[in-house]
């Protein structure tokens, strides 16, 4: 179930979008170490359900800036699990529970079409859990990401320097619980995210 709206104000300069759902999701896969047998398995989530709402922004204040902001909130939990009964009632693994971005873009335009466009953006995403107990090893903290890109821009290529995680924000991209309650070495293993990364990109249109 959904409801939502789409509006736009300001002789289309403003855009405003807002939703609300719940929704049930079944036979939701999820990988899972299983000590007894050391065996790395997929199980499957018998039902998870869905409840939230997200806000979309998109502004034009000026010809050439462009400003873009998105909102959302998520709290999925899991009602049945035959597979780990004591997990029903926790967070659902791998969803944030907040996600917010904002995103800006300024062009120079150069006249003949060229143009040279600036691009920042943050990335902002909410506590998750990798892992269905909710363990709190398996936890990951809310996290802030900034990116950036400066283009310049023909009608038949482009060539863009960019930037992502700024900040050198250090976090995991995943964690599979090995044993849970065994204060070892071995409890976890991590994954981690890139570190601040730098990178050219030519492209060419056909």
């Amino acid at each position: 179930m959904e409801v939502g709206a789409k509006t736009q104000w300001l002789d289309g300069a403003l855009t405003l979008n807002g939703a609300l759902f719940r929704t049930y999701k079944k036979n939701s896969q999820l990988f899972r170490f299983i000590p007894q047998g050391f065996l790395n398995a997929v199980t499957v989530i018998d039902r998870v359900r869905v409840t939230g709402g997200e806000l979309e922004l998109a502004a034009r204040p000026t010809r050439a800036f462009t400003l873009r902001g998105g909102l959302g909130y998520v709290d999925a939990k899991i009602t049945r699990y035959a597979g780990d009964p004591a997990s029903v009632g926790n967070k659902a693994p791998y969803v944030p529970n907040w996600k917010t971005s904002l995103d800006a873009t300024y062009e120079v335009e150069l006249g003949q079409d060229r143009a040279l466009v600036f691009n920042g953006r943050w990335d902002h995403t909410g506590r998750v859990y990798f892992d269905a107990q909710n363990s709190p090893a398996a936890r990951r903290s809310p996290l802030d990401i900034l990116s950036a890109r400066a283009s310049y821009e023909t009608a038949r290529w482009s060539f863009s320097l960019w930037g992502k995680n700024l900040t050198d924000k250090r976090y995991n991209s995943d964690v599979i619980v090995i044993f849970t309650g065994v204060p070892l070495p071995f409890t976890q293993a991590v994954f981690k995210a890139p570190p601040r990364t730098y990178g050219a990109e030519l492209a060419m249109k056909f």
